[in-house]
């Protein structure tokens, strides 16, 4: 099974949640929130997988 559709269904949910939010507030902060912590642990896990975090830091640091 594709992995893929979890996380889009995560987005989408919080894009109809960020426009539902317009109508009644709480939803829309709770879409809000949501969402950020979606992206949050995307860039936890991406940065945790890749090789190229540890090169930029690398970089960063050598100047």
């Amino acid at each position: 099974m594709c992995w893929l559709p979890l996380p889009a269904a995560a987005k989408f949910a919080g894009a109809l949640g960020s426009l539902a939010g317009i109508a009644y507030r709480p939803l829309g902060v709770a879409a809000a929130i949501g969402t950020v912590l979606h992206f949050a642990g995307a860039v936890a896990v991406a940065a945790s997988r890749s090789d190229a975090t540890t090169a930029i830091i690398d970089a960063i640091d050598s100047k």
